[in-house]
């Protein structure tokens, strides 16, 4: 029959405290200065901490990025301005949790947004993967003049670029805003996990 070993602590050959403890709900609390643990391959870190997200600046080519209040954005982009920025992917990543396009409407209505990208590993072309513009999963969003406004950029177009990156690609993203208003574009968020 299944019995219970009940401890308050556990004892060196000698009587002296071992500095391990195992309180009454079974929580073990090892109290020794500096000790040295081994954990096995079962480990596991909440995801919280193996989370880590990283802001890439947009910019247009040819130009100096611009102060919008308190934002570093690019200048005025619309009737298919661009903007672009480059991205490598941190070693040791396992996926990628979100990725956002970051911009701020200078008009209420609805912006029209496309994402293209090229990306490659070291000694390979660097347009090895490509995708042609293609319209942001909503398509048209809704935006509110003055208004930050935050477009998911994952599971867009034919080829999606978050199952294409291995680590260590260098990857070139490029953003058009394809209706006829103003936005500033200010980067690309993504969260990648570890």
């Amino acid at each position: 029959m299944p019995s219970d070993l009940q401890v308050s602590n556990i004892k060196d050959l000698t009587g002296s405290n071992t500095g391990l403890s195992i309180a009454s709900d079974g929580q073990v609390t090892i109290a020794q200065n500096n000790p040295t643990l081994t954990l096995g391959s079962n480990a596991t870190f909440p995801t919280k901490v193996t989370d880590r997200t990283d802001f890439y600046q947009l910019f247009v080519s040819s130009s100096d990025p611009v102060r919008y209040g308190n934002y570093l954005a690019t200048s005025q982009r619309a009737n298919n301005g661009t903007a672009e920025t480059t991205i490598v992917v941190p070693t040791g990543y396992s996926s990628v949790a979100n990725a956002y396009l970051w911009l701020i409407a200078e008009f209420t209505g609805n912006s029209n947004v496309q994402i293209q990208w090229t990306c490659g590993s070291n000694d390979q072309a660097q347009g090895t993967h490509t995708q042609a513009f293609t319209s942001l999963s909503s398509g048209s969003a809704s935006v509110t003049n003055d208004y930050l406004k935050r477009l998911d950029i994952l599971n867009i177009g034919s080829t999606h670029w978050e199952d294409t990156i291995v680590e260590g690609d260098a990857m070139g993203m490029r953003f058009k805003h394809v209706t006829g208003d103003n936005v500033r574009f200010l980067g690309v968020s993504i969260t990648w996990r570890f």
